[in-house]
């Protein structure tokens, strides 16, 4: 991957494995819910790229979601495999806030308005 942008066709491939590690959970957990929201947003990040798009060179994310996105797969990276739904959720939630930067606390409340209960897990 070059560090100057990440390819749509990458992001479709990393969403759809964050769809396989969600098919593992049983179905209506918190984690497969959980996983598929992050699957979810990871699409809208890059809708939202696509409409605010100027004179960028074509499948090339902004600096700022790139980054974003980086973050959150580094998280991934380095604390995905620590065995622990509670440790695995942790490893979620801190994705979530590398991606939505200041975002994060409205998009928790949302969540929760929607009858959710966002859980921070435990930190490994």
């Amino acid at each position: 991957m070059s560090d100057k942008y990440i390819s749509e066709t990458w992001i479709r491939d990393y969403v759809d494995q964050m769809i396989n590690v969600a098919k593992q959970f049983e179905e209506e957990s918190i984690m497969r819910e959980a996983t598929l929201l992050r699957a979810d947003h990871a699409m809208d990040l890059v809708k939202a790229w696509r409409r605010e798009k100027r004179d960028d060179p074509p499948n090339q994310l902004t600096r700022d979601l790139q980054a974003r996105i980086v973050a959150a797969l580094k998280v991934a990276d380095e604390y995905g495999g620590i065995d622990g739904g509670h440790h695995k959720m942790w490893v979620i939630d801190q994705m979530v806030r590398a991606l939505l930067g200041k975002e994060y606390v409205e998009w928790v409340h949302r969540f929760n308005a929607s009858g959710g209960e966002w859980d921070e897990g435990t930190a490994p």
